[in-house]
This record gives C-alpha cells, structure tokens and sequence, in this order.
C-alpha cells in the first residue's frame, strides 16, 4: 500500500513519515514568506493540520508535494493579509528575535573570519528585508524558485497560474531585488 493510500485511511504513521520528509520544506518556505521564525512554526503547524484534516479531498491532479505547497502558500497570503489588516487599524506584531533564526554552528567554516561571518549576516539581512519587500506574489516567485529549488511548472501548479506569469513574476522581483540591492550596497 503507498503512502498517499495509508494517508486517506488515517495512518499515523504514514502522516508522521511525510510530516518528516517535507517539515523543513514547508518552515523554511513559510519563513522565508514571513520573515519571522514564529509565524513560520505557526504556519507549519497548520498546514500539517490541514493536511491531516482534508487529506480525503486531494484529488491526486499534482504530486502531493505541490498540493502541500499550495497549503503552505496559502496559509502565507492569509498570514499576509492579517497581518497588512491589523497594521491599518494600529495594530503590528512586536519584533520577535530568537537566535533559532541565526544558522547553525555546523555552518561556520573551518576558515572561520569574524568580520567576514558578520559582513556576510549583514548582506543576508539585507537581502531578506529586499525579499520581504517585494509585492507577494514575486516573493512566492522568487521564494519557491530560487530557494526551494522549484521548476517554473511546479510554481505555476501551486499558484494555479501560467507557466509565462511565474516566468514574469520572476522576472520582476529578480529586477526588484537588483535594483534594491543597487540602492542598499548589499
């Protein structure tokens, strides 16, 4: 029996073995989309709820792995739009620094240079902050392509768009960036 069959039939197992398989691919894109550690865990969290709860629904159109990030994609628009509501109405999450944010000891270089490791934090910070400000739909874009490592038809399934508007998209927010980082000397 595969994994997509033992999931319709309400397998624990099966549900924690492809919990397992794309948790980072879900935090980090939800991450990337957010900014903020929390919102991601948050967001994570509940699109493994609705793909625990509305499993029975998927129609088996993509692979199991687009229809997850069309979850998570979603949950990232609705986090967005609560977010832009409350901020109209004088209402902004306080900032959350949590050093889970920073990567890993296991990343640093043997070479290991102080000034370069904070050179480069600073460049990476910059380049989120020109990611965030990007107009959501190139953030998804460019999020999905350039750091998951996504095919341009695996985008537009998730979005449900024309391969020629990812393409666009992309287009766009790599402009954006470029133009950003120009301005910023990142």
């Amino acid at each position: 029996m595969d994994i997509l069959s033992r999931l319709k039939d309400g397998d624990s197992l099966a549900f924690e073995q492809v919990m397992n398989e794309y948790k980072r691919m879900v935090f980090h894109m939800a991450y990337e989309m957010t900014g903020d550690f929390h919102d991601a865990e948050d967001i994570a969290q509940e699109v493994f709820v609705r793909v625990f709860t509305g499993i029975s629904g998927f129609r088996e159109e993509a692979s199991l792995k687009t229809w997850i990030m069309k979850i998570t994609i979603n949950l990232c628009r609705r986090h967005h739009r609560r977010k832009k509501l409350l901020s109209i109405f004088g209402f902004s999450s306080t900032e959350r620094n949590d050093s889970r944010q920073e990567s890993n000891i296991k990343d640093i270089p043997i070479e290991y240079d102080p000034y370069n490791e904070i050179q480069r934090k600073e460049r990476m910070r910059r380049l989120r902050e020109a990611i965030q400000r990007l107009p959501l739909r190139q953030r998804e874009v460019f999020v999905m392509k350039h750091l998951k490592g996504m095919k341009i038809r695996e985008i537009a399934q998730v979005l449900g768009c024309a391969d020629g508007t990812v393409k666009a998209n992309l287009f766009k927010a790599i402009d954006n960036l470029r133009n950003f980082c120009k301005e910023k000397e990142i």
